[in-house]
């Protein structure tokens, strides 16, 4: 609340009316150049002597420029300002002052030639002059035939008994009745100079300049002792230079000097009170005094080399916003020679406390509120710092606290300072006439304005203080507030490092750029001025430009390595406050925080207080309701029909479609019953590391639940809700899925029910409202784009801007080059620019036009007299204005007003209008305007028409300041009158109407001219835009045009806005352009220009003569066409949502919600509707363009002026100029233009609702949406921050720089300062420490906040994305492409849908189910084990389980391989490859043995050895041939075959469970249950060499059906599946055929191989058997010896026995 009252009190200072009375007043004494070769102006004074030129050329010669001059014509001597004994050039005895009359061309030759001054009256006619003194009255004669006897005496002493005089001086009076009357002290005995006639100085039209002072100090020098420098250096300063601000007796020399007049030293006097040379300018004296005043000085050394510091001050008051403005210009010289300019401007308003105002009881208000917050918050801080003082001054906060409220008693000590001073409640006019008094006076009003200067300043600071700590409050107020102080405090310690470093970077980069660049480049110049610079380049302000021309050497590698480091630091910056906030984020939660903060609990009630009275609302409507449909209504509660809200909701495009299946054990009859039954689930792993795994629906069961829901394919489950609690994470947790996602089913057992599964289905990407969008867009697109003509547009405003902004011209006194842009004064200036711009540009050439039939030819040859065919025509007919035209060709019409001048004050008519006899008649208009050769006038009578309006001033009715300013403007026309019925408004609202100068008004409002005499009459709803007012027609060529422009100057109408305005045509584009230039005059003094330029065709669809010009406007009504059809096509979309949110709503509450619903349902209903409006009101725009002044009718259809309009070179005096119907034509296209360029941005807004069918994009619209309420509280922080460097800027800048004027402009700025665009050269030459201080606090604040907007944006991306699906190019373009389906049957639909369920059995699925793929788990006995680990997993565990030891034999190794061996083979490594060939060896050795044992075969005569390997016994009786054999087995085999269900090779598309369960389960089964599998092995070779070779191929060629049309019917169905078995069967038997064949060859060959090895092994049992007979023998011969040896040691035992 302080924050805020603060604010407003400080937008109360009115620091924008002040900001425009700075521009109007003081701002050209700024810009205008004391020299011209080179341009200098004020910031370029270096010396004294320059310090005098600007104060002549410039500072004189721009306070009087608007005053007339003695000798002027017109405005000098008038009835109000009456001029005395030897002023003119007078015309009348009313311009002279008392009894004086005007002479007849007596003025002296300075005055002016042939010009006439006001002499003394003589004769008996004069009049009697009598003066009321304190002793009677005292009476003269005002005949003066002798004016120097009458004026012999020095001062007659009647003078000193007047009132005025002071009572202390008093002079004796002898009492005489009478006196000599003295022409010569006219002026001097005026006592009462701020009467009504007196001549006030004037600068800025409104502002009146009371007096001025300049105040010099001399430097103190001393004699140079230097031995070497003493010649060239004589003397030098004593100490440092003297400061104009302040009084230093060491370095200022206070001794009397002067030439011709001795100048003393004034301390405690001057600038600042600091002592000093004091000059007091009495503004109220003529220029030619003030020049001679300064001349004196300049004679008696004011300006030379001893001067130290010179400064000039005046003080300006407004009257119509009762404001004074005290103004010092300061110059400071070094003894460097440079000199030191700086400008203060101090507003100062003494009735901010006027009852009559109702602002001053709003004043009052905020002083209440001010002074009672203040002392609940002084109590609360005093309260919180006795209870803790130690944790209070702890707090950077409680510091600033501390500050804050310092400040605000020093600001209440300084505004009581200012309001009860003397000056402001006693202050008025007049001034005292005592010069001493007046300088008094002065001083006064000075230090009081200065004081409020300090005043505003302070008021900023504490302003910005209390909206900080608006921020600190809010942290405690709300969690997701406190979380961002949390983010930073967090990461304090490191940010303050960062800072530290960044700190001592930034003053390293000033000094380099300082000592590289200070020389010669204004940026480094200085320490200060280089620590900006390095702050603004921080924040994306290249400067590359400059670096480089500055030093090419130093200036790219200071630039890059600037730029590099400086970039990585920011990102530092960035990085540290993202860790700090993700790590507060995650570690808070919502749950800790719900009772904590007050503004949560606070809006909590408040949301139960307005959902408990919403809710009884609700139930008191629903009764009326029921009432008024008599009982129709059912009176129980409404049952929801989930079914059809779920069929309403699927018919929106952009939503997904969801599901909710509710499994309950009421409804469920089946005791065996499962939930995982019901529903198939499919896995995929999260898209991202941290995601959430996504369960897809397979397919669900033919009578279940799911089924009965609508839940499809491919629909995600989202959620369980088991017993009342929604689980939508964690059955998603990656790190519990076990492979199986039916096991989440599974864990849902009957006493968990009721069990409700939430399923999404995916947005359609491509939908019918979508094709429609999209159509809509491309259409509206297309038909902007070409109707618009943007370039064509562009290059015709481009010549009419240039044309009226483009002439320059010299002014003089002060000399200054003037444009449009910087006219300030809506007399001479303005009348110039007509001159240079409308004379001399719009025009400035004209030439004829000769038509034969109906074909015209130019004549190029320009025209420069006035039309012969056309007359002048006035309202005031008694006035003779021959005299004031300046030509003689134009012609005066003395009849009633022509009907083609109905609303024109004053215009050019033809001469048919005015010969009465000729009424019916018609001109031919032959004079064209061309501007630029091909851009023609289009008005016949008058080219250009003004418009001017005329306030009424009122008397001052301030009894303090109406003697010095009698009149102010009407309150009432403060607006812009150029777009306001201002002159209206103030004729109504007064009674009587007033001049400025005092002059009253006619009561009809019209203007009466000062010269010519003439009313110029005041017309109602006429001129631009019916607006009303002085109506003039400027005529169709120069010389006309400058008449009328002529007799505005000579009148001094003085018009406190003006509009010109004129249309031109192009025929190769076929387009008009209205150009309107508006002047207004604001009641500050402040001339506000503004032009607006708007090229239209009148055709809209019309494209000129460009090429295909016709198929172009028959495309462009197309376009029309096709775009109403789709905006009423996007429109039936939006009511079509309507109604299913109204069913919605039916079905789950009452009616009346569903706008309520309908909105908060989808926030992109708000841009649906936004667009809906949008494009009804451009369709409506642009058939408002096309029927201006429209009508109907059954015989001509549809007529209007746009249609119909057409050039005329025949002008009757019924022609009117179409300058209304033109205006409303402009400014209808230019709505349409913007509406088309915001419809265009609403409509790309609105295509980003469609983003959500793609799921990348989807994945960036939750991050965004989710992140939205951090974004719009950091927006809020934002802001705040914004306004309180608004505040700042605003009060300390907006008086001197108009970009920083307003509250809003200064937003503005320092948005601009946020996106790197700085321009603070002239903030830096104003108060430089102030502005660096400022930049670094936004800096660092705006650089922090936007980096916890990134951060919360992060984060909420980081945890959207855990729910994010697989997105790649392929799936999107797959989505595409099922969108695209929409135009289909509906049994297409269904068997389209079939196929979408339907797998591919194709070669590669195939393949994949070969047995080769699992060779590597075969095993020692021939089998292969499929629950073996991957090849990976056991190469792992191989490899961490190998020991160093080696050296083991093969056969070891071979025993350990097949004996320890686990999983597979890694076929990579050498030593597996090799282990696999010896298990592989062996297994087909068991499998051999394994197959021969079922083949019976004939016994053969044992021819080897003799070793039989049959029994005889076992011997089949009866001897067969094996050929024979085999053949009654193979035979048998097919039969069996035949008899069981094997599965072929097929490729028809199958659904995935059969896949499932009847293909790879079989298989798998079959493998891991065979005897022999390794039999397949070969068999799948054979097929694979089969598939490489293309066999395959050719048999399904082979055996493939003939091509037929697609069956429809169940009978041809039948007919196609009997011919598909049939041909499926005989390839079947030709595989099983191919596969016994070789089968057989396979047993060929082991009996081949059984027979060689039978061979081998005989020859082996030889040579084994002869082995073992040598064995046998060495055997005996051992033993031999050993029973040898034995006896030997017997013997030997036998004797060494008895020793032992």
């Amino acid at each position: 609340v302080v924050a805020l009252a603060f604010m407003l009190l400080a937008y109360l200072q009115q620091v924008e009316t002040s900001s425009e009375i700075y521009r109007a007043a003081i701002d050209p004494l700024v810009t205008s150049p004391w020299r011209i070769r080179p341009s200098k102006s004020l910031y370029d004074v270096t010396s004294a002597n320059q310090a005098y030129q600007w104060l002549t050329e410039v500072f004189v010669n721009h306070l009087y420029r608007e005053q007339t001059e003695l000798g002027d014509e017109q405005g000098f001597c008038t009835t109000t300002h009456q001029c005395v004994l030897g002023e003119g050039h007078v015309t009348s005895e009313d311009e002279c002052v008392s009894s004086l009359r005007p002479g007849d061309r007596n003025c002296p030759l300075f005055v002016g030639p042939n010009t006439n001054c006001c002499d003394p009256c003589i004769g008996d006619d004069c009049p009697e002059i009598e003066v009321a003194t304190q002793t009677g009255v005292k009476v003269g004669s005002s005949s003066v035939p002798d004016l120097s006897a009458n004026c012999a005496e020095v001062m007659p002493s009647y003078l000193s008994m007047m009132d005025q005089w002071n009572h202390e001086d008093r002079l004796p009076t002898d009492g005489s009745p009478n006196f000599s009357f003295c022409p010569e002290r006219l002026e001097a005995e005026n006592i009462h100079k701020e009467a009504v006639g007196h001549r006030r100085l004037m600068v800025g039209t409104f502002n009146r300049a009371l007096m001025g002072r300049i105040t010099v100090k001399r430097r103190k020098l001393r004699d140079y002792t230097s031995p070497v420098h003493t010649n060239a250096y004589g003397r030098v300063l004593i100490n440092n230079n003297p400061r104009a601000g302040s009084y230093d007796p060491a370095s200022e020399d206070t001794a009397p000097f002067g030439k011709f007049h001795e100048y003393t030293y004034q301390q405690g006097k001057g600038y600042n009170g600091a002592g000093g040379f004091v000059q007091v300018l009495d503004f109220d004296r003529p220029k030619n005094v003030i020049l001679e005043q300064i001349n004196v000085l300049k004679n008696n050394h004011w300006f030379d080399l001893s001067q130290g510091t010179l400064a000039v001050e005046m003080l300006l008051f407004n009257g119509n916003v009762e404001q004074f403005m005290y103004v010092s210009f300061v110059f400071e010289h070094d003894y460097s020679g440079q000199t030191k300019v700086s400008i203060q401007m101090s507003p100062l308003s003494l009735s901010i406390h006027d009852l009559a105002s109702p602002l001053t009881y709003v004043r009052f208000a905020l002083y209440i509120i001010i002074i009672v917050c203040i002392i609940i918050s002084a109590k609360n801080e005093l309260e919180d710092m006795s209870a803790d003082y130690a944790s209070y001054f702890s707090q950077p906060m409680g510091w600033v606290m501390i500050a804050t409220f310092v400040l605000v008693l020093y600001v209440m000590v300084t505004f009581l300072s200012i309001v009860l001073s003397f000056t402001f409640l006693n202050f008025q006019f007049p001034m005292s006439s005592d010069p001493v008094e007046r300088a008094e006076e002065f001083q006064n009003v000075a230090w009081l304005a200065q004081t409020n200067e300090n005043y505003n300043i302070l008021l900023g600071v504490v302003t910005f203080l209390f909206i900080l700590q608006v921020t600190s409050v809010m942290t405690s107020l709300a969690p997701q507030w406190r979380l961002i102080v949390s983010s930073v405090n967090r990461m304090g310690k490191f940010l303050v490092q960062f800072y530290v470093v960044m700190v001592f970077m930034v003053i390293g980069f000033a000094l380099a750029g300082q000592f590289i660049f200070g020389d010669t480049l204004n940026q480094f110049h200085s320490l200060g001025r280089s620590v900006l610079t390095v702050l603004q380049m921080i924040s994306a302000l290249a400067n590359y430009d400059e670096l480089i021309k500055t030093d090419p050497t130093f200036g790219d590698p200071y630039f890059l390595f600037f730029h590099f480091f400086f970039l990585i630091y920011q990102q530092f910056h960035g990085v540290m406050i993202m860790t700090g906030y993700l790590q507060e984020k995650n570690q808070k939660t919502a749950g800790d925080q719900a009772e904590t903060y007050p503004l949560s609990r606070f809006i909590r009630s408040v949301k139960a207080l307005v959902t408990r009275y919403s809710s009884f609302i609700r139930r008191c409507f629903a009764s009326v309701l029921q009432i008024l449909s008599l009982g129709r209504q059912s009176g129980g509660q409404q049952r929801v029909n989930y079914d059809q809200v779920a069929k309403l909701r699927d018919m929106r495009a952009t939503k997904p479609m969801k599901r909710t299946v509710i499994y309950d054990p009421r409804a469920d009859e089946q005791d065996g019953w499962e939930l995982q039954q019901d529903v198939t689930l499919r896995a995929e792993l999260p898209t991202y590391p941290d995601g959430m795994m996504h369960y897809y629906v397979q397919n669900t069961a033919a009578e279940g639940l799911a089924r009965d829901a609508k839940v499809k394919k491919d629909f995600r489950l989202i959620g369980i809700q088991s017993q009342g609690v929604m689980n939508r994470e964690q059955f998603r947790d990656p790190k519990k899925y076990n492979r199986d996602p039916q096991q989440v089913l599974k864990e849902y057992k009957r006493d968990h029910m009721p069990v409700s599964l939430e399923f999404e289905g995916r947005v359609r990407t491509f939908s019918l409202e979508c094709i429609v969008f999209a159509f809509f867009c491309s259409v509206f697109v297309a038909f902007a784009i070409q109707v618009g003509r943007v370039e064509d547009t562009f290059n015709l405003t481009w010549i009419h801007t240039n044309a009226l902004r483009g002439p320059r011209w010299m002014e003089y006194n002060p000399t200054r080059v003037m444009s449009l842009d910087n006219v300030s004064h809506p007399g001479p200036s303005y009348t110039k620019w007509v001159e240079e711009a409308i004379l001399g540009g719009e025009t400035s050439f004209i030439s004829k036009i000769y038509c034969k039939g109906s074909e015209c030819m130019a004549d190029l040859d320009q025209v420069e007299s006035s039309r012969k065919d056309w007359t002048l025509w006035v309202s005031d007919r008694e006035v003779d204005l021959q005299p004031h035209l300046g030509s003689e060709d134009i012609n005066i019409a003395e009849i009633d007003r022509p009907a083609g001048l109905k609303g024109f004050s004053l215009g050019y008519a033809p001469m048919s209008a005015v010969n009465l006899s000729d009424s019916i008649g018609s001109t031919k208009a032959e004079d064209v305007i061309n501007l630029w050769r091909w851009n023609v006038g289009v008005m016949m009578n008058n080219h250009i028409r003004v418009t001017m309006q005329n306030t009424c001033y009122l008397p001052n009715t301030d009894v303090r300041f109406s003697l010095g300013y009698p009149y102010v403007v009407d309150p009432a026309t403060v607006a812009a009158c150029s777009d306001a019925k201002c002159m209206e408004d103030s004729l109504k609202a007064s009674s009587k109407c007033y001049t400025f100068d005092g002059r009253e008004r006619p009561e009809d409002g019209s203007v009466e001219g000062v010269t010519t005499g003439m009313k110029y009459e005041f017309l109602k709803d006429s001129g631009y835009a019916n607006l009303g007012g002085v109506v003039l027609g400027l005529g169709k060529t120069p010389s006309e045009a400058s008449a009328i422009v002529s007799l505005m100057t000579k009148d001094s109408l003085n018009p406190v806005s003006l509009v010109f305005e004129f249309v031109n045509y192009n025929g190769n584009l076929d387009m008009f352009t209205h150009t309107t230039v508006k002047y207004n005059l604001k009641a500050t003094g402040i001339l506000v220009k503004s032009m607006n330029v708007v090229a239209f065709p009148l055709n809209v669809f019309n494209m000129g003569s460009a090429d295909f010009s016709s198929a172009k406007t028959d495309l462009n009504w197309f376009l029309f066409g096709a775009y109403i059809f789709g905006a009423v096509l996007f429109t039936i979309f939006l009511l079509r949502d309507l109604s299913i949110q109204i069913r919605l709503t039916s079905l789950t509450r009452p009616v009346t919600m569903f706008i309520m619903d309908f909105f908060m349902d989808d926030i992109w209903n708000i841009v649906d509707v936004a667009c809906v409006v949008l494009n009804i009101i451009l369709i409506n725009a642009i058939l408002n363009f096309i029927l201006i002044n429209g009508s109907f009718g059954l015989k001509n259809g549809f007529e209007s002026w746009t249609l119909d309009y057409a050039f005329t070179t025949e002008v009757t005096s019924n022609h009117l100029d179409a300058f209304e119907e033109f205006n409303a034509a402009a400014i209808t296209y230019e709505r349409f233009q913007v509406l088309a360029a915001i419809n265009g941005l609403v409509l790309c807004l609105r295509a980003c609702k469609y983003f959500r069918s793609i799921p990348a994009l989807r994945l960036c619209l939750t991050s965004l949406a989710a992140a939205l309420w951090e974004g719009i509280l950091i927006m809020t922080i934002t802001i705040i921050f914004l306004a309180a460097f608004m505040v700042l800027m605003n009060m300390r800048f907006g008086v001197y720089i108009e970009r920083l004027q307003s509250p809003f402009l200064a937003v503005q700025e320092m948005f601009l300062f946020l996106t790197g665009c700085f321009n603070t050269e002239d903030l830096y030459r104003l108060f430089p420490v102030f502005l660096t201080i400022v930049i670094i606090s936004f800096q660092l604040v705006l650089r922090v906040v936007l980096d916890l907007y990134v951060s919360s944006v992060v984060f909420r991306w980081k945890d959207c994305r855990r729910d994010a699906e697989e997105f790649s190019i392929s799936t999107t373009f797959k989505h595409l492409k099922d969108s695209l389906k929409l135009f289909r049957s509906a049994k297409q639909a269904k068997h389209t849908d079939e196929e979408k369920q339907l797998k591919p059995i194709n070669l590669d699925f195939w393949q994949d189910l070969s047995i080769l793929r699992h060779v590597a788990s075969l095993d020692d006995n021939g089998k292969i084990n499929l629950g073996r680990e991957s090849v990976v997993e056991v190469v792992k565990k191989k490899r961490d389980s190998e020991d160093d030891k080696d050296g083991e034999d093969s056969d070891a190794g071979s025993d350990h391989a097949s004996g320890v061996r686990e999983g597979a083979f890694h076929f990579d490594r050498e030593e597996d490859r090799q282990n696999f060939i010896k298990v592989l060896k062996k297994a087909h050795m068991e499998i051999a043995s394994q197959m021969s044992r079922a083949v019976v075969i004939k016994k053969e005569d044992d021819i080897g050895a003799g070793v039989d390997l049959e029994d005889e016994e076992a011997q089949p009786e009866k001897e067969d041939d094996p050929e024979v054999a085999i053949e009654e087995i193979l035979q048998r085999r097919l039969q069996e075959q035949a008899a069981e269900e094997l599965l072929g090779i097929i490729e028809v598309h199958q659904p995935q469970e059969t896949l499932d369960e009847k293909i790879i389960n079989k298989l798998n089964n079959d493998l891991q249950e065979s005897e022999s599998s390794a039999e397949e092995i070969w068999l799948d070779a054979l097929v694979t060499l089969l598939e490489e070779c293309g066999a395959l191929e050719k048999l399904q060629k082979l055996f493939k059906p003939m091509p037929m049309i697609y069956p429809k019917k169940n009978q041809e169905w039948q007919l196609f599946h009997d011919k598909k078995e049939k041909m499926e069967r005989r390839l079947d038997r030709w595989f099983r055929l191919l596969k016994e064949e070789s089968r057989a060859q396979h047993y060929m060959y082991l009996k081949d191989m059984a027979v060689s090895k039978e061979r081998v092994l005989k020859q082996q049992s030889l040579v084994l058997t002869d082995y073992l007979q040598t064995l046998d023998l060495q055997i005996d011969r051992l033993e031999e010896e050993i029973k040898a040896l034995e006896r030997k040691n017997a013997s030997v035992r036998a004797h060494v026995s008895p020793l032992v």
